[in-house]
């Protein structure tokens, strides 16, 4: 029994690091969770200035403008400094609240709270103790790099990664496929050992079809996907993803 144990230990060992060597997990919304931490940081700064509207119209508001900034920032029309400001100015002038020296300081002290807040998604640092041990893990990511450094810091998930790619860095966002090219060539990872876990169709998704590398989408608002490799509601799934027992 003991002998058969070790064995077949051995064959699965060597079954997972045949697949998959190297594993590249997206961070908001798959390891970090991005909705909840900014309405939360976005709640708290929000009743620190009095603008005289609810907070679910302020927010509302706020979220389709980010989206807007955050699109045209990935595409190079915008640079970062604009973006920061910008989507609480906007934000606010939609609201008819036209201060271009209020929204800097609202930028400024979201950008303290959201420090506070580091709740990570369900199952993920639990997910990243049994993988450790077994793959090489990464951070392939788009955002500002001081922000993304301060969640995986302030979250405690930092010390799990062989290395971090963020996008600001990097010098292209996902899904740009020399994105991917830069992570390959800096992680000495191949294509078909390789592994990209992320929630985002566009960025994490299609990014992996650009290369030719394997994708998983997390995705636990069970929307329907015909793209993915692979499509998990719970990271605790990546153990089956990965032939683990």
């Amino acid at each position: 029994m003991i002998i058969f144990s070790f064995f077949r230990f051995f064959f699965v060992s060597l079954q997972i690091m045949t697949n998959y060597k190297h594993l590249f997990f997206d961070l908001d919304r798959t390891l970090w969770d991005f909705d909840q931490n900014n309405r939360n940081s976005m709640f708290e700064t929000y009743h620190q200035f009095d603008f005289g509207v609810d907070f679910e119209t302020f927010f509302s508001t706020y979220k389709t403008i980010n989206k807007m900034l955050w699109d045209a920032y990935g595409r190079g029309e915008i640079k970062k400094e604009l973006l920061h400001v910008n989507r609480f100015y906007l934000t606010l002038k939609e609201l008819k609240i036209d201060n271009l020296l209020t929204a800097t300081e609202f930028a400024e002290v979201y950008s303290q709270n959201i420090e506070k807040h580091n709740i990570l998604m369900p199952h993920a640092k639990e997910i990243l103790e049994f993988l450790k041990p077994n793959f090489k893990l990464y951070i392939v990511t788009n955002g500002f790099k001081e922000f993304q450094y301060r969640k995986l810091r302030n979250s405690g998930i930092e010390p799990f990664f062989d290395g971090i790619f963020i996008s600001e860095t990097v010098g292209y966002h996902k899904p740009h496929l020399a994105f991917f090219e830069h992570v390959l060539e800096k992680t000495n990872a191949k294509k078909d050992d390789s592994l990209i876990i992320g929630d985002d169709m566009k960025s994490d998704i299609q990014g992996a079809k650009n290369i030719g590398m394997a994708c998983v989408l997390y995705n636990p608002t069970n929307e329907n996907d015909l793209v993915a490799d692979y499509r998990i509601d719970s990271l605790l799934e990546l153990k089956e993803v990965l032939n683990y027992p």
